[in-house]
């Protein structure tokens, strides 16, 4: 009879060694939907959309991104003004207020890819990092969606 409770202590001490499963899981952050059109390879910038729910409590900011596809991922903003639409990094990030969403859709917030390290083909995967004032560091999987590639367009960037 001592060996079923040798298991026993010996899978319990186990598990509360063990490191949490998901990252993301310990936190009030949740990242879905995150996608980027294709980009024929020797083009340097591409773009990735996701959506950011804050279940928590407090306020947390989007402060950071990274992917190995990339040499930096930056958040930047397209506004319209007097019918000119332009582009801008965000330096400062972005604000989810507890229980909020944040979209970063075409046309608002995106993630800029710049210096892309080869092409994006339509159904691929790629990770990338994002980074929180208070949740920390959340680990995706971007899913390049077939699409109308990216490639500039007559905007104004700053």
């Amino acid at each position: 009879m001592r060996f079923p409770l040798f298991a026993v202590t010996v899978a319990a001490v186990a598990l509360c060694a063990a490191p949490p499963v998901a990252f993301a899981a310990q936190t009030s952050i949740r990242v879905t939907g995150a996608w980027s059109r294709p980009v024929p390879a020797g083009l340097p910038t591409g773009v990735v959309y996701l959506t950011v729910a804050n279940l928590g409590h407090d306020p947390d900011r989007l402060i950071a991104a990274e992917t190995p596809v990339a040499a930096h991922m930056t958040l930047h903003r397209t506004t319209m003004a007097n019918g000119m639409m332009s582009m801008a990094a965000a330096p400062g990030g972005a604000e989810i207020p507890p229980g909020g969403v944040l979209k970063i859709e075409p046309g608002g917030y995106h993630l800029m890819l710049e210096g892309l390290k080869g092409g994006l083909q339509a159904g691929a995967h790629f990770p990338a990092t994002l980074t929180f004032a208070h949740a920390g560091r959340v680990r995706i999987e971007v899913e390049v969606k077939a699409g109308p590639m990216a490639g500039g367009g007559g905007m104004e960037m700053r």
